[in-house]
């Protein structure tokens, strides 16, 4: 078996389902048509968790393809990287590269085998306008897309568009698809035999996305240097949503100027620490992950203060930004609501809520176990922008989070069509309201 192209794929449960499995079964088929080979019963190509039949040792199935297939292919995506088990896959895989080392960025050096596939358009893992900051640096050197071939323009024109739109697109769609699944296939028939690592129980793996690799490697990791302030790309209309947090707790400032606020929050990245509360860093992510799945771009920013204590400055941002069509959501931070937001506070955010200068979503969270009381601040009949209360629960707040984004898109859709008040879609009025 060590002779053949054996090949782990692994990926996000997230991102699993019918084109996803398809692609990893289309991969396996013509592994085996390419190389001729003819599997003994119960033998397999490729090793993926939804195999391993019900009963049989999960971890022992995953620890003995992850240290003897010849190959580990990665569906890249944003959950990836945050997913504890992905990163044990991977880390027990590279541990068994030879020469692995790390350089002066944090980037892992003398990977072998590691094939990573992107699975999402490029903006998935674009943040700020910032093209891949969105992917974690120990991966920044591996080559994730397929090799290129001189003189052959189809498959030039293949990488572009699966640059361009991700995998799962090409899957979909079939644009492309044969030639960027012959290009993978072609990599992982002629990688090299690997050595069998040792056996691991995958339980007591480490996640290769949190590691300290600096240490195991005993490696001094390099001083953090600001970059300087730089204008970055501009939110794009209909595509994108400036999401404005009114929060008292920490936050990291991302190192650039912006004209749409007065700065923006830097989302945490895996393997990185963060001074931004953990509990707001999380709602950061969800909300992203809402808006990756509507097709939209996500900046978190804030203004000076974070409470407004007067409505004109956040205003006016909201303003801009319903005029130039780009959607413009105000994120309220239970823990600012109440008694405690002070009676300037509460005019200042009342006004804003009730403003009709600008056209976009306001969002109550429940945070660490804080149940939103912005129906207590300002009445439902009082209000010209939607108020969309969300749990805690990662998975319910990015299903909410998701539905509210693409009825902004159909309204906006709607009104640029001419539409009148009565023909555009329901919207959330206020929360607990049912629809």
């Amino acid at each position: 078996m060590s002779d053949f192209p054996t090949f782990f794929f692994s990926h996000a449960r997230q991102d699993r389902g019918q084109i996803l499995l398809h692609f990893y079964e289309d991969i396996e088929k013509r592994l085996l048509r390419w190389t001729g080979i003819v599997l003994e019963p119960n033998q397999l190509l490729g090793t993926i968790d939804n195999r391993i039949p019900h009963g049989d040792d999960w971890d022992e199935n995953l620890s003995r393809g992850l240290s003897n297939s010849k190959t580990f292919v990665a569906i890249l995506s944003p959950t990836y990287f945050e997913r504890p088990n992905c990163g044990k896959e991977l880390s027990v895989f590279l541990l068994r590269s030879a020469k692995l080392g790390i350089d002066s960025n944090g980037s892992l050096t003398g990977v072998e085998n590691v094939l990573p596939i992107r699975w999402y358009p490029a903006s998935a893992y674009r943040r700020y306008g910032s093209p891949d900051d969105a992917i974690p640096e120990i991966l920044r050197l591996i080559e994730d897309g397929p090799a290129a071939q001189p003189g052959n323009r189809e498959r030039t024109r293949a990488i572009e568009k699966y640059r361009q739109k991700g995998m799962e697109r090409c899957v979909r769609r079939g644009d492309y698809y044969d030639e960027l699944l012959d290009a993978f296939v072609e990599t992982i028939r002629d990688m090299k035999a690997l050595p069998p690592g040792s056996p691991v129980r995958f339980s007591e793996a480490f996640d290769a996305f949190g590691y300290d690799w600096f240490g195991h490697f005993k490696v001094q990791p390099p001083t953090p240097i600001a970059p300087p302030p730089v204008m970055i790309r501009q939110p794009t209309p209909l595509t994108s949503i400036v999401a404005f947090y009114v929060t008292g707790r920490t936050v990291e400032r991302y190192p650039t100027l912006v004209d749409f606020a007065d700065y923006l929050i830097s989302e945490p990245t895996p393997g990185h620490q963060t001074q931004t509360d953990p509990t707001l860093a999380a709602l950061l992510a969800d909300v992203r992950k809402a808006g990756l799945a509507e097709g939209f771009d996500v900046y978190h920013a804030a203004t000076e203060p974070a409470v407004p204590s007067e409505p004109n400055h956040l205003l006016t941002y909201l303003q801009r930004l319903s005029q130039a069509r780009v959607f413009p959501v105000v994120v309220i931070d239970p823990d600012v609501e109440g008694d405690g937001l002070g009676n300037r506070g509460r005019e200042a955010l009342t006004e804003i809520l009730r403003s009709s200068k600008w056209t976009g979503l306001v969002v109550s969270p429940t945070l660490d176990g804080n149940v939103p009381k912005i129906a207590e601040l300002i009445t439902a009949s009082e209000m010209k922008t939607p108020i969309l209360a969300v749990p805690e629960n990662s998975e319910a707040r990015i299903a909410e989070l998701s539905r509210a984004f693409f009825r902004l898109r159909v309204l906006s859709a709607s009104t640029t069509n001419g539409g009148s008040e009565s023909e555009r879609p329901p919207m959330l009025q206020g929360p607990g309201v049912e629809n």
